[in-house]
C-alpha cells in the first residue's frame, strides 16, 4: 500500500530526510491520536524506526528541514551497521517490548 507513496517521497526528499523528522511525525501522531487511531499507531512505528536509525552509523536528522544536524545515540564504536546482526537483535527487542505492552494494555482495557 505504501510503496508507491514511499517511492514518490524518496524521489522528492530522499531517504532519512523529512521522513525521519519529528517535524513530520509529531503532528501526524497528534492528529492520529485525536482523530484516527490507526494513523497514530503507524506514527508510533515511524518513531521507533527513527529511534533505531539513531543507533546506526549515519544517524538521523530529527529536525529536518529546520536544521541539518544529525542525531546519534552513541559514539561510532557502539553504533550498528544497517542490516547487521545487532540491528535485527535491536528490532526484536523493540517488537518484544511493544508486544508485551499491547498485551498488558489489552488486559486492562486501556486500548
Amino acid at each position: 500500500i505504501f510503496y508507491p507513496i514511499s517511492i514518490a517521497i524518496n524521489k522528492r526528499w530522499g531517504h532519512r530526510n523529512i521522513t525521519h523528522s519529528l517535524i513530520l511525525w509529531g503532528p501526524i501522531m497528534f492528529l492520529g491520536y485525536k482523530f484516527f487511531k490507526p494513523v497514530y499507531y503507524i506514527s508510533l512505528g515511524a518513531l521507533s524506526h527513527m529511534f533505531l536509525d539513531m543507533w546506526n552509523i549515519t544517524g538521523v536528522g530529527l529536525f529536518k528541514p529546520l536544521t541539518d544536524k544529525i542525531f546519534v545515540m552513541a559514539n561510532k564504536k557502539f553504533r550498528m551497521k544497517v542490516g547487521g546482526r545487532s540491528e535485527y537483535i535491536f528490532i526484536l527487542i523493540l517488537v518484544s517490548i511493544v508486544s508485551v505492552q499491547y498485551i498488558i494494555f489489552k488486559k486492562r482495557n486501556w486500548l
